[in-house]
């Protein structure tokens, strides 16, 4: 079996260094302990693009936990851009959020296995998974699991 591909958005990486909630950030620690024994780290130009547009302080920050583990960069494709869109047509995902409609098409379309996000609003919830894995097996890609890294915590 091929080690697993973890795609990691932008809210995992921000509770890195969450004060406010020590919970999150303690299981955001545990989650990145694993790796890379657990699996290959993934991340996206959407990524990228989100810890650019934070306060310097913080994009400083981020940007810098980000190099503290090895990552696979993925681009944003056409076919990504279109699967997202599609995400948001058929109501998965709110228009104003295409971003992260984005980040599950890129992880879909790379053929990611996961998805480790806290973003509960618009990703980790089941209608969103339903709905998420509904479209691509229409569609012809596999399913994907989107989780919290709790969740990937207690696998």
């Amino acid at each position: 079996m091929r080690p697993l591909r973890y795609y990691v958005d932008t809210s995992v990486w921000n509770f890195l260094l969450e004060e406010d909630r020590p919970e999150h950030r303690a299981a955001t620690e545990q989650f990145f302990q694993q790796f890379p024994a657990a699996g290959t780290l993934v991340i996206s130009e959407v990524v990228l693009r989100e810890v650019r547009q934070a306060p310097p302080a913080r994009r400083a920050a981020l940007e810098q936990t980000i190099k503290q583990h090895p990552v696979e960069l993925l681009e944003v494709t056409a076919e990504a851009e279109t699967l997202a869109h599609r995400y948001v047509a058929e109501q998965l995902i709110p228009p104003k959020k295409v971003d992260d409609a984005l980040h599950l098409a890129i992880a879909v379309v790379q053929e990611c296995d996961v998805v480790v996000s806290w973003n509960f609003a618009h990703m980790v919830k089941l209608t969103t998974r339903l709905g998420v894995n509904g479209i691509n097996r229409l569609l012809g890609y596999r399913e994907i699991e989107i989780v919290s890294p709790e969740e990937v915590m207690s696998s």
